[in-house]
């Protein structure tokens, strides 16, 4: 199995303080791919000022202590002396975490644990994955679990979600529509029983603050969509705004292929599909507590280029695997293992990893931070787009610059490693890709 991040940074911090800690800030994930990514995933400081939250310090003993490791040997094993050498207490630390998933009989977690390289740097602690193996067990996840990757089982909390108009102004009701519909697969992802009748949880999408409500609603306040003078728009109607996006579409389609006639002829409803993205992102992008601006539609249209790369890439991942099983047929190329005969990668580089470790592994803390519950609702529908689009421009940058299908008439082994490690990569990458579509509601097109 494959655990996250923030599943790992979670049971640290409970085995050192002995409480439990939803994904704690005090233990860095690691984002940064030229940089983190090369010498930790996770990393925690041994400063025990780093820690204030999380730790009592309510004796003078423990007032005493600078170092959160020492902390953690007092506060699980009793010690009131400390070994010099801190990587004696990390290795202690690491197998009380251990010890803790097999007495809870998560045994699957007490493996990954064991499987983690655990190092002091200086003043930090740092955590790599077993990168080769672990992204092994990442495609495993994908594969089996398919559109259910990420997704919670049934939290048991009912929701019912309703939409208050705005008056006058029909893009703000269609962002609230567009909301309504995304924070419910959202919600249903992360196990909310989302339902028409009134429950314990009412919620109604509003752009206004204060007033009565039906049903006694809780308000769930959104930002209007407003013009260049910052007001409300009222004027534009969703057809014309439509009818916009689409002329958009047409043109940037013209741009980039101008002597291409086959490359322009997307069908109308391809074109449809690609203006819908590009409202959706719009619209959504945005966190639904602020405003939407409406740019000056004789500018660069930034939704409609950020709208057609997604699905331009998706389109991409579709066609190299096209390719490879038009290849396959002929016999040019050898048939990539199957995964369940798979156990590590040979040839991971950092570039491979920050997209297994940033788009899939991570992938289910991406979709449960789209969803908080407490102490009221806040469903994150601009995470789950700033994630898709920053997958999209990854997967483009190491596109770029290398090949997934290699001529090899002789099935040199070392080339048929480097392709079947690059598809793997890519088939899982094209499932989260389609699965936050679908979440978004956005729908794929078959060209472009």
């Amino acid at each position: 199995m494959i655990f996250t991040p923030n599943q790992v940074a979670e049971i640290i911090v409970e085995t050192i303080t002995g409480r439990v800690h939803k994904c704690p800030k005090t233990v860095h994930i690691s984002k940064n791919p030229h940089y983190d990514l090369c010498h930790y995933d996770l990393a925690f400081p041994m400063e025990i000022q780093h820690w204030r939250g999380y730790v009592e310090l309510n004796t003078p003993f423990l007032q005493s202590l600078t170092n959160i490791l020492d902390y953690s040997m007092h506060n699980l094993l009793g010690w009131t002396e400390f070994h010099s050498d801190k990587t004696i207490s990390l290795d202690l630390l690491r197998t009380q975490m251990i010890s803790k998933c097999i007495k809870r009989k998560h045994e699957d977690m007490a493996k990954f644990l064991y499987m983690l390289d655990f190092s002091i740097h200086q003043n930090l602690v740092h955590i790599k994955y077993l990168r080769g193996v672990h992204a092994v067990y990442a495609i495993k996840a994908v594969y089996t679990q398919g559109k259910n990757f990420g997704i919670n089982e049934d939290c048991g909390i009912k929701v019912k979600l309703g939409v208050e108009y705005a008056e006058e102004s029909e893009l703000t009701n269609l962002r609230l529509d567009l909301l309504k519909k995304v924070s419910t697969n959202l919600l249903k992802a992360q196990g909310f029983n989302v339902q028409d009748e009134v429950c314990d949880h009412n919620y109604v999408f509003t752009i206004k603050s204060v007033g009565k409500t039906v049903d006694k609603n809780e308000r769930y306040v959104c930002g209007a969509v407003v013009n260049s003078s910052r007001r409300k728009e009222k004027c534009l109607t969703v057809e014309s705004y439509m009818q916009n996006k689409i002329s958009k579409v047409k043109e940037l389609c013209d741009q980039r292929h101008p002597d291409d006639l086959v490359a322009r002829s997307n069908s109308e409803e391809d074109i449809k599909k690609i203006a819908d993205a590009s409202v959706s992102h719009e619209l959504l992008s945005t966190k639904h507590i602020s405003t939407v601006m409406l740019k000056n539609f004789d500018n660069i249209d930034k939704s409609v280029k950020e709208g057609s790369y997604i699905l331009y890439n998706n389109v991409r991942m579709n066609a190299v695997l096209d390719k490879y099983a038009q290849l396959l047929l002929k016999g040019e190329i050898p048939q990539i293992p199957e995964v369940e005969n798979l156990f590590t990668f040979l040839t991971l580089d950092i570039e491979e990893w920050n997209l297994f470790y940033n788009y899939i592994i991570k992938y289910p803390d991406v979709l449960k931070a789209t969803v908080t519950f407490h102490p009221k609702l806040n469903v994150n529908v601009h995470l789950l787009w700033s994630f898709v689009s920053n997958l999209c421009h990854e997967f483009s940058r190491y596109y770029e610059k290398n090949r997934f299908l290699m001529p090899n008439p002789t099935f040199d082994s070392r080339i048929s490693e480097l392709c079947s490690e690059r598809l793997h990569l890519l088939r899982s990458l094209r499932i989260i890709l389609r699965n936050s579509l679908a979440l978004l509601e956005v729908k794929e097109v078959q060209y472009m």
